[in-house]
């Protein structure tokens, strides 16, 4: 870790838990990490076989994965057969992700200390070759692509993320059937992850090795035992703002936690604070901005609801809700809509994607525009969580609102998705709860949402094309892909005074979890 510059204090937990897992002696201080993240007393005498990390966010997990695949490169030294060949592949759910340990790898071997162990001229794309026989490589986590090889040692990135129990895709229970019997004798295998579900490999082997003797060594940790300078605030916001996802995420008093596979969702005292005591409705008052959502229904099952409300000073007040239950007749539900929107001066209206055309040219012949909304029940339900538990939000004193929030259910699917929902049972709805969330979203979303279509080109050029520096002599105006690069379409939040982006600007949905990654809006692992 010193020849590799990790000689900041911070690291010292990273180093004992190392030291351990490669059998090296441990003083007082560090055999007090090893025992609080690994629950065991003793450290193993010698070499591990297998290495499993459970630690939260932003702890170092890439950086030291690649540091261990560094150091399995450059001390392999089992004989091979001729014209045999020993790979040491970096996995992750895809090869983008893997790139991540990669790119550390090779910053880590173009130090001085690591550069002679790296074969001169012989790299390429996603390999780096060492004089040791081992090509470390970038490796796509299929149960079949795996097969055949001679493995010096296998990295497992964000592991916990890989079962797909829905699609049934490279589940990694079958990777790891394929990778285990290539590994060499002395070989180690680091799988290292965030906790996500209560299921697959990541899971199975906590449970099963955490705190017991033997070759598996299972290490617990939250990001600030690992990471003791990252910032405590926004660990605390995380947990503000959605206390399940944090402990998985983040954790605390040294512990990450797996998620439960069906967790109740929103605390009843929380919706309980968020009502407003006797208020049943606000009638219209002059001069306020309303805004409202849309649950439709076909009539036969579920009901139609809507929700009307207004911001109040950074607070989402919900003025209104109605639900017709079913059976009931679409076309007279719309036009009792659309006149309870005209009261409150509401001429656009959000809604789910429902049926097609029909609420939209419905609703259009009542002199109202609706617009479906691109997230899910779901996803409104998600970004409601945090505006409740912080105070944003005033909601209407309804027993039947307070039933169906309370009664949501948050699933932990695969993939690192949560979906949340109301329960399977029959005669469960969430109707009501989904129009008042859209609401809550609509008016607590930065109102300049938009879709922009964005150049490669250097920060500077995306956040101000117009006055983009360039070492190259102008390209002509016409030839607008030369000058910009390639283009590809990304969501993301924006103000209507702030600098545009490049490319072509168009107004739609709030920011995806791929765009927060793709531009490191959200904290890489």
């Amino acid at each position: 870790m010193t020849d590799a510059g990790l000689v900041d204090p911070s690291w010292e937990a990273w180093r004992a838990l190392l030291k351990a897992a490669y059998g090296l002696p441990l003083s007082a201080a560090e055999r007090t990490i090893y025992t609080r993240h690994s629950d065991r007393d003793d450290p193993p005498a010698s070499k591990v076989a297998e290495l499993w990390v459970c630690s939260g966010r932003r702890s170092g997990k890439s950086t030291i994965a690649a540091l261990c695949a560094l150091y399995g490169a450059i001390t392999f030294d089992q004989p091979l057969a001729p014209g045999e060949r020993a790979v040491l592949p970096l996995l992750a759910k895809d090869k983008r992700q893997a790139r991540v340990v990669f790119d550390r790898l090779e910053a880590f071997a173009a130090r001085p200390a690591f550069a002679p162990y790296v074969v001169p001229g012989r790299a390429r794309q996603g390999t780096v070759p060492f004089h040791s026989g081992v090509a470390v490589e970038v490796m796509a986590a299929s149960f079949r692509s795996l097969r055949g090889h001679t493995f010096a040692g296998v990295v497992c990135d964000e592991i916990g993320y890989w079962y797909d129990v829905e699609r049934s895709e490279n589940p990694d229970e079958a990777i790891l059937q394929a990778v285990v019997p290539a590994l060499v004798e002395g070989a180690l295998l680091v799988a290292i992850s965030t906790p996500h579900a209560r299921r697959g490999a990541l899971f199975e082997r906590m449970e099963q090795s955490f705190g017991q003797d033997g070759d598996v060594l299972a290490l617990n940790a939250d990001t600030l035992s690992l990471h003791p300078t990252y910032a405590p605030q926004k660990v605390a916001r995380a947990y503000a703002a959605d206390p399940a996802s944090a402990a998985s995420e983040y954790g605390e008093a040294g512990r990450v936690h797996f998620r439960n596979p069906v967790d109740g969702f929103l605390p009843a005292e929380a919706v309980h604070a968020a009502m407003v005591h006797g208020r049943r409705q606000l009638e219209p008052v002059l001069g306020v901005r309303y805004a409202a959502f849309a649950d439709p229904s076909g009539g036969r099952v579920d009901s139609f609801t809507w929700a009307i409300g207004h911001l109040d000073s950074g607070l989402a007040v919900v003025d209104a809700v109605r639900e017709i239950a079913a059976p009931l007749n679409p076309v007279d539900a719309i036009s009792e809509c659309a006149a309870m929107l005209r009261t409150y001066g509401v001429t656009h209206i959000e809604g789910d994607h429902f049926a097609g055309a029909f609420p939209a040219e419905t609703f259009r012949q009542q002199g109202i525009v609706y617009t479906a909304c691109r997230r899910t029940a779901s996803d409104l339900y998600l970004e409601l969580l945090p505006a409740i538990l912080s105070g944003k939000v005033a909601l209407l004193d309804s027993p039947r609102l307070l039933t169906q929030f309370v009664r949501l259910e948050r699933r932990a699917l695969s993939g690192g998705k949560d979906k949340v929902t109301h329960p399977p049972a029959r005669g469960e709805h969430d109707d009501l709860a989904n129009a008042v969330a859209g609401l809550v979203s609509l008016l607590l979303v930065p109102a300049a949402k938009k879709i922009a279509t964005w150049s490669t080109g250097s920060e500077d050029t995306r956040r101000s094309p117009r006055a983009a520096p360039s070492a190259k002599p102008p390209t002509p105006s016409g030839d607008r892909k030369a000058r910009e690069g390639p283009r590809r379409p990304m969501e993301g939040y924006g103000e209507p005074d702030a600098p545009g982006f490049g490319g072509d600007v168009s107004w739609g949905s709030v920011a995806t979890p791929a765009f927060r990654s793709a531009t490191g809006g959200d904290d890489a692992a």
